[in-house]
């Protein structure tokens, strides 16, 4: 009886663990099946990254920021300044080079440089504008070949800039240095070519020209030439005018032709012009008389005086019919009557109807 009693409580006992197992195995498999269960896992789910990962990116995103950083240094670096010695330096090197290549045949220092080259020496002398001590090393330039292609290149240059030390350059080359008249004349060509001189090379140039020394025609007159207009005292134009009207009186036409030219520069008042107006009329030489001519022409002193000169020209039938004209021409500049303007056509049609 016990017997079964224990077989019976183990009976129920295994039948109620299969019971069980077999309910939630229904539950948990009923209306899906694995497929359903895979669909329902997301795709996008990120696994956890291992340290090697994560350190990895991370040396890569320092890398990238460091280029990024360098690359942003180097475009944000500012240029570096263009100087004025930096053009000086180039432009000097690139017309030595063009000289050196080219064909030009030296000419006479008074024919001046090349105007290919005027490029050049503009930059050259804005150079120097900007930083005035780059004339020392054109001076050097200059001094080193005054009679060569570069030599003419560089006095333009330097006249353009006539600052006191390259006037005062100019002139110990023509009067101290050089024993060669090529060179010489280089440095009085170059004072001649300046606008205006200061008071210490006129007296230098006055003092040469009193002094006799040159024995040439050219050298009497490129001294003259350098004679150019400066500040002046009284006593230094009187000075001047002695001196001009002494030149003015030599044998040598070319060096008449000069001096009168000079002296119409240099005059100040209308007095000063009477020696130019009496050369104009009375000098056997006919260019010295055309230089005076030009002079009065040109004078800014409108007078009276001088435009008598002009009509005494224009109306002599003995003078070169180009020279009439010069006056003609000149005459417009001055306020005339009715009747000499009436004058002036007639005298016009004369002269163009007359051959050369």
């Amino acid at each position: 009886m016990a017997l079964k009693q224990r077989l019976l409580v183990r009976s129920l006992i295994a039948a109620t663990i299969f019971t069980t197992c077999y309910i939630g195995f229904n539950s948990f498999f009923s209306g899906e099946d694995l497929t359903d269960i895979n669909n329902k896992i997301p795709n996008d789910i990120e696994l956890p990254k291992t340290v090697t990962d994560q350190t990895f990116e991370l040396n890569n995103g320092v890398d990238d920021q460091k280029r990024i950083i360098q690359s942003t240094a180097k475009n944000e670096l500012p240029n570096k300044p263009v100087t004025a010695n930096d053009i000086f330096e180039e432009v000097l090197v690139e017309l030595k080079s063009k000289l050196r290549s080219s064909n030009e045949p030296l000419r006479h220092p008074i024919m001046g440089p090349n105007k290919a080259n005027e490029s050049l020496r503009t930059q050259l002398l804005l150079a120097m504008e900007q930083e005035p001590d780059l004339v020392d090393d054109l001076l050097v330039e200059f001094l080193n070949a005054p009679n060569s292609l570069l030599g003419r290149e560089l006095s333009s240059v330097l006249s353009q800039s006539a600052q006191p030390k390259v006037q005062q350059a100019a002139l110990d080359l023509a009067f101290d240095f050089s024993l060669l008249d090529e060179e010489r004349a280089a440095g009085l060509i170059m004072v001649s070519n300046m606008k205006q001189i200061d008071g210490r090379t006129r007296d230098r140039i006055l003092e040469h020209i009193d002094s006799r020394s040159e024995l040439t025609s050219d050298m009497q007159q490129f001294s003259l030439m350098a004679l150019k207009p400066a500040p002046s005292s009284e006593e230094d134009y009187t000075r001047v005018h002695a001196t001009l009207s002494r030149t003015m009186l030599t044998e040598d036409g070319d060096v008449r032709r000069h001096s009168v030219y000079q002296m119409a520069q240099w005059a100040t008042k209308d007095s000063d012009l009477v020696p130019v107006r009496e050369i104009a009329l009375n000098d056997p030489d006919i260019n010295t008389r055309a230089r005076a001519i030009m002079s009065i022409a040109d004078s800014k002193m409108k007078s009276k005086n001088n435009r008598q000169v002009l009509w005494l020209v224009a109306n002599n039938s003995g003078e070169p019919p180009a020279l009439r004209t010069y006056a003609l021409k000149s005459l417009s500049s001055y306020t005339l009557s009715s009747d000499e303007l009436a004058n002036l056509k007639v005298l016009k049609s004369q002269i163009a109807a007359k051959p050369n």
